[in-house]
């Protein structure tokens, strides 16, 4: 079992890695060797943190790879199937759908047909002809050449479609390896971002390809169903919904990250790498990378069973089972995000106005102004909690003393009801009298 296991991976290594390579190779000698280290720190390793944490997970959540893959697979098999002449020995579709038995059984019910109409007037219900039995004594051995030629030239086409079955993987890989990586490089060049990487290229081009997919199979589906003008209008919708969702993309996993990772910056990490009379110096695509990280966890967070009664989470929930519709990308906006960059903007910015207008005109000393800008953020971060925090205490706080007071009412009711109970069984209990008694 090791050694087929290990012949098959051997075997499957060189078909659809090592040959693709060596195509490609030849095809572009200047497209390999890959570009795989990090040029830039500062700035690929937050696309790294976007690509592992953001691209493939979407990928491999929405972007169903794997039938795209099975269907491209089985129209290359029936293509070469249809050249070779074999496409009526392939197994249908139907029957690996659940409907063989309905199709095999309608076959045998058809051959029953034609066997009796054919039939009819011969033993066994073999058509037999005064020319083909004439034919057949006078040849010999003549039916049994034409079956051993037929099964020759059967097994030919069987290799031929081996063949191009093995030819057209190699191709399709070195294909899915050549062409994400090439229009990922190409616009990587075109918008002069700071990536060098081969894996940044690879993931810009493959989900290029997957727009142009999308684009062209919503196109032709509509193409289907609607006129010239129908055509235009389903064009423009998906457009503006494209524009739409790299708008909110760009929110999400731009600007919120980036300020919820100033805010960090800011309250932890200045004052303990800034000293006291400096400015702090903003390391921009470091914040974002934090703040993208604490994103993530706090809506993973959300997602918890623990946090059943928040508002954001069944708005999330949906978001993730139904997709992104237009509904949904209103809601998510109007509800979520829209509240979100307010308090991250308004924590920025309130600190930052009081510190440049309000403290140059009150009358404190240096040190006094330096400690008031070090700690004005964590002011605002404590402001915000309480209000936060307060309404909640206060609730808690009532619930208390509300169930003190009912507490209160039942025992005091309670030891009411006893004492008359304990009045009524002396008053009827009531031991007899000293004159009652001398009488």
């Amino acid at each position: 079992a090791f050694l087929a296991a290990l012949t098959a991976h051997s075997v499957l290594t060189t078909w659809l890695v090592l040959s693709p390579v060596r195509l490609v190779a030849l095809a572009a000698p200047g497209f390999l060797p890959l570009r795989l280290t990090f040029s830039d720190p500062a700035s690929e390793v937050p696309a790294d943190l976007v690509l592992f944490h953001v691209l493939l997970p979407l990928a491999l959540e929405h972007g169903r790879a794997g039938e795209t893959v099975a269907r491209a697979c089985q129209r290359g098999v029936v293509l070469v199937c249809k050249v070779a002449g074999l496409h009526a020995w392939l197994v249908e579709t139907e029957r690996l759908t659940g409907h063989a038995e309905d199709r095999a059984n309608h076959h045998q019910h058809q051959h029953q047909h034609h066997r009796a109409d054919t039939g009819a007037g011969a033993p066994g219900g073999v058509p037999v002809t005064g020319t083909r039995a004439s034919d057949g004594a006078a040849a010999g051995t003549g039916p049994a050449r034409p079956c051993a030629m037929a099964g020759a030239l059967a097994l030919v086409r069987a290799v031929c479609v081996g063949l191009g079955v093995c030819a057209g993987g190699v191709a399709f890989a070195a294909l899915l390896l050549a062409a994400p990586l090439a229009l990922g490089r190409a616009l990587l060049a075109a918008s002069r971002a700071p990536l060098q990487s081969d894996l940044y290229a690879c993931a810009v081009g493959c989900y290029a390809l997957w727009v142009c997919a999308y684009t062209l199979t919503a196109l032709r589906s509509a193409s289907r169903q609607r006129a010239l003008g129908g055509l235009v209008r389903a064009a423009a919708a998906q457009a503006c919904a494209l524009g739409e969702v790299v708008l909110l993309a760009a929110l999400w996993l731009g600007l919120v990250p980036l300020l919820v990772g100033v805010l960090f910056e800011l309250a932890v990490m200045s004052p303990l790498r800034t000293p006291l009379g400096s400015s702090p110096v903003l390391l921009l695509p470091q914040d974002w990378a934090i703040g993208l990280l604490y994103v993530k966890v706090a809506f993973r967070l959300l997602l918890l069973p623990a946090m059943q009664g928040h508002p954001w989470r069944a708005l999330v929930l949906e978001a993730l089972e139904a997709g992104l519709p237009r509904h949904h990308r209103r809601v998510l906006s109007r509800d979520v995000l829209v509240p979100l960059l307010w308090t991250l903007a308004r924590l920025l910015a309130v600190p930052y106005a009081l510190i440049s207008c309000v403290l140059p005109r009150l009358p404190l000393t240096a040190r006094s102004h330096a400690l008031s800008r070090r700690y004005a953020w964590h002011l605002a971060l404590g402001a915000a909690l309480a209000t936060r925090l307060l309404p909640a205490l206060q609730w808690a706080l009532r619930s208390v003393h509300n169930s003190i007071r009912d507490d209160k009412y039942l025992i005091g009711r309670r030891l009411n009801n006893h004492a008359k109970h304990e009045g009524d069984t002396s008053a009827s209990y009531a031991p007899p009298s000293s004159s009652s008694a001398q009488g």
